[in-house]
């Protein structure tokens, strides 16, 4: 972490003007986890219904089409859009005329934003932010407040790093009920890259086999059940979003995918062997490391 002599905005987070960018699924719900608990909280999105709609519920206090108009009345910017717009927000905002002003996104890569944000001017405090959780919905319509509560918030330092948004950031974690979890940028690109884009990917090929076996049988979907369900419900995603993801960590998953065809392929050797004992061993061990994670996943949460 860097020191910064220059003043800063209030230690308080109850005491900032909050800007968040994106009211989707996830900048709705941190709206909603925040309002009432910040100096002011003021949205900027591309859609204007969907202001119009947070405004007229009281999600938050101000909407804007525009994010430079109303940079002048932000101390803490959260930028809750898709990979691709924080990128892309990243490399404008050094050239946006201004004060200072402290920085979280809400991003599910890290290594290309956390670079970005150490080429930030000095009046910027910056830090990389993923809190994870979500829903196959998007939109504000699927926001809650509670989405977050009870689930990890990884941060990730960078250069532009202080004291400040560091504590400006535990605020935040702790007032929408989250946990925080340091890791570095390429730490969390390459566990999530397994822990999350792969089960989307698998959950997409799914899709993909049962639809073509749907084309055909139409009672595949009436017999279908919740295993089905439960494994099918990632594909569900928003398309667009789950692309800008999968590209900005393309190495890693492309590794954990040739992972992934190796245990598949030794299970399509195993039935064609006959080799039911050795099928079973491999079934029993995936179960008990299915039960190793379930008990990790429970401590954590404690």
């Amino acid at each position: 972490m860097i020191e910064r002599k220059r003043q800063q905005p209030s230690e308080k987070l109850r005491d900032l003007r909050v800007t968040i960018v994106g009211l989707g699924l996830m900048g709705g719900s941190i709206a909603l986890a925040l309002r009432d608990s910040v100096a002011s909280l003021t949205a900027v999105d591309q859609d204007q219904g969907v202001l119009d709609r947070a405004k007229k519920s009281a999600i938050v206090d101000y909407a804007s089409l525009d994010l430079e108009s109303v940079l002048s009345v932000t101390d803490l910017l959260i930028l809750a859009v898709p990979v691709k717009e924080i990128i892309a927000l990243l490399k404008w905002l050094p050239s946006v005329k201004g004060g200072s002003m402290a920085i979280i996104d809400l991003g599910s890569t890290k290594v290309e934003i956390c670079e970005l944000m150490s080429l930030l001017p000095e009046r910027y405090d910056a830090i990389g932010g993923h809190p994870m959780c979500g829903r196959e919905k998007s939109g504000l319509g699927a926001a809650e407040a509670t989405l977050y509560q009870n689930q990890p918030f990884v941060l990730c330092r960078t250069s532009m790093t202080t004291p400040y948004i560091e504590n400006i950031a535990h605020q935040l974690i702790q007032k929408i009920g989250s946990q925080p979890l340091y890791q570095s940028p390429n730490k969390h690109d390459e566990t999530v890259a397994a822990t999350s884009h792969l089960p989307y990917i698998v959950s997409a090929a799914l899709m993909e086999v049962v639809n073509a076996v749907a084309e055909s049988n139409l009672e595949a979907w009436v017999v279908s059940a919740t295993g089905f369900r439960d494994t099918a419900r990632l594909s569900g995603s928003d398309p667009q979003m789950m692309l800008d993801i999968i590209v900005s960590n393309r190495e890693s998953i492309k590794k954990h995918l040739k992972a992934y065809g190796r245990v598949l392929k030794d299970i399509t050797n195993l039935l064609e062997n006959e080799d039911d004992m050795e099928l079973y061993q491999k079934l029993y061990n995936n179960q008990q490391h299915y039960w190793d994670y379930r008990r990790a996943k429970d401590l954590s949460s404690k």
